[in-house]
């Protein structure tokens, strides 16, 4: 079938064109069907292969996204965003060195797209051991090769230095959608202080969701910045006269965190990324004392900005009951984890097979949306426990229920979770912790492996906070001989976490804006900006 044949009714290329349009609406069965059909007209349409991959990664099937890609790569070796993507797959899955590799060929590839070098920053996120001032130059390179020159800066923002005035925020992200960084958003724009601070959302955001339209309800202007170009967005929000520009989770999924380059806003602040983000437009970073204790090793290149806590949670008010846990000295203790399996890396799974070691009997329940399911990483996940000593069938992999209530339900057989190392929890620990499951946590050197141990501190449950690998496996060992400790944080845990600072809509909000204000009233003092 050549070129003028038509699949389904359509040539090859507006087969191709459909197919991408539909997958960008997220109606992925008539995408697949679409990319199908083009392959059946050209098997070796490296197109159709690469994007059928990208799909099936959505739809979280991993193996058959890494065929795919792969496939697509063996005809067309030179796509950056082919390697881009399949690094993302592989990631998913946990293989972080091969995902690495396959960033870092993008790069080679296309050494001026930001993309792929920003996704490798977000995999450095998972590696064990790197050293402070390594993790920092890295950073460092990346703005080095991709902020704009300070020549293509816009103009200087001309907004009046008036430092008791209502000030207009601006929030900046992919993530204004059913996502843990919109988790935190919603209660500081239920209670913030509407007198003292107008916000506008600058959206990324192809396909708003019933998150996107509450976060749209509760703040003050809504822009896209879907099909705008860095420079244009930056201009956007300079014709706003936006005072304070917050980047969020700057180098996770779409996130745009070269826009505060351009120097749109006086005072320009990151908040929810995994570490600094060493770019010249970025004032500040956003941090708590437990992410960043005073004798923190981890480098910044921005002054980090302290507020008494980075997170906060809506209460889920249509979670399931907090069940009982099988009590009594011959149950088998199930540890947990029901994060996403990229976190459960090397360290996480020595550290976890030595507290299976330590808990002679115990099993270790694994649960993440459909990752779980695929073969591969099941296996590599039994081959390194293996290794370790520890028999493969104490690993028990749960299957997929996207449905949150069902999700949460499945707690019920959880009696101790164990966090990840050393990328830690945070949305995934709050919801363990709501199903009266204790969650332990090792307190790493940086503030991507500090997060549980903030909600932790939050929730005044720093007995469950371990400050070395050793002190994990004892505290895990202890709780699970502690049947009576652990029956009690069970029936306890969600009504302490209810009233604590976690759950603390309006002390966030509040804390949020003193900070604001206190930026902006240095940039109006002339002692920043």
């Amino acid at each position: 079938m050549d070129e003028t044949d038509a699949p389904n009714g359509l040539t090859v290329a507006a087969a191709l064109d459909s197919a991408v349009q539909h997958h960008k609406a997220g109606r992925l069965a008539r995408a697949r069907e679409l990319y199908a059909a083009v392959l059946e007209a050209q098997p070796k349409n490296f197109n159709a292969l690469h994007l059928l991959g990208v799909l099936a990664r959505h739809e979280g099937d991993l193996s058959a996204s890494i065929r795919l890609i792969s496939e697509a790569l063996a005809i067309a070796p030179t796509f950056a965003v082919m390697y881009a993507n399949l690094g993302v797959a592989l990631l998913e899955r946990g293989q972080l060195d091969l995902a690495a590799q396959a960033y870092r060929t993008a790069m080679t590839i296309a050494p001026h797209d930001p993309g792929p070098h920003r996704h490798l920053l977000h995999a450095l996120l998972f590696q064990p051991g790197l050293n402070p001032a390594r993790r920092l130059a890295a950073h460092l390179e990346f703005a080095a090769r991709h902020q704009p020159a300070p020549e293509q800066a816009l103009p200087a923002p001309e907004n009046g230095r008036a430092p008791e005035r209502r000030i207009r925020v601006g929030l900046l992200s992919s993530d204004l959608r059913a996502h843990p960084v919109a988790g935190n958003l919603l209660p500081l724009l239920r209670w913030r202080d509407r007198a003292a601070t107008e916000i506008l959302c600058y959206a990324e955001v192809a396909m708003p969701d019933t998150v996107s339209e509450a976060i749209r309800n509760q703040c003050d202007g809504w822009r896209s910045t879907v099909g705008l170009d860095d420079r244009a967005v930056a201009a956007l929000i300079r014709r706003d006269r936006i005072d304070l520009l917050v980047v969020l989770a700057a180098r996770f999924d779409l996130n745009r965190p070269l826009v505060a380059c351009y120097r749109p806003a006086p005072v320009q602040i990151s908040m929810f990324d995994g570490a600094t983000t060493a770019l010249r437009g970025i004032d500040y970073c956003v941090s708590d004392p437990i992410l960043t204790p005073p004798d923190t090793t981890e480098r910044f290149a921005e002054p980090v900005a302290l507020v008494p806590r980075l997170m906060v949670f809506p209460p889920i008010e249509d979670a399931p009951p907090v069940t009982r846990s099988p009590v009594g000295a011959t149950a088998r203790v199930a540890f947990g984890s029901f994060n996403n399996p990229s976190k459960v890396g090397s360290r996480a799974v020595e550290l976890w097979a030595r507290v299976l070691h330590a808990v002679p009997g115990s099993c270790l329940l694994l649960k993440y949306r459909t990752r779980y399911q695929d073969i591969a990483l099941q296996e590599r996940l039994r081959i390194g426990f293996g290794a370790l000593g520890i028999d493969p069938a104490r690993l028990r992999f749960l299957p997929n229920d996207e449905a949150q209530t069902t999700h949460l339900a499945a707690y019920g057989a959880v009696d101790i979770a164990l966090d990840t190392t050393p990328f830690s929890g945070a949305t995934t620990t709050f919801e363990a912790l709501w199903m009266g499951v204790p969650t332990l946590a090792l307190a790493g050197d940086t503030m991507i492996s500090r997060m549980t141990a903030s909600l932790l501190s939050a929730a005044g449950l720093s007995e469950l906070i371990a400050p070395s690998a050793d002190d994990f496996v004892e505290r895990a060992a202890a709780l699970a001989r502690d049947v009576e400790r652990r029956a009690a944080l069970r029936a306890e845990l969600r009504d302490r976490v209810a009233r604590s600072p976690l759950c603390d809509g309006p002390a966030y909000a509040r804390s949020i804006e003193r900070l604001w204000r206190s930026l902006w009233r240095n940039w109006c003092s002339g002692s920043a900006g």
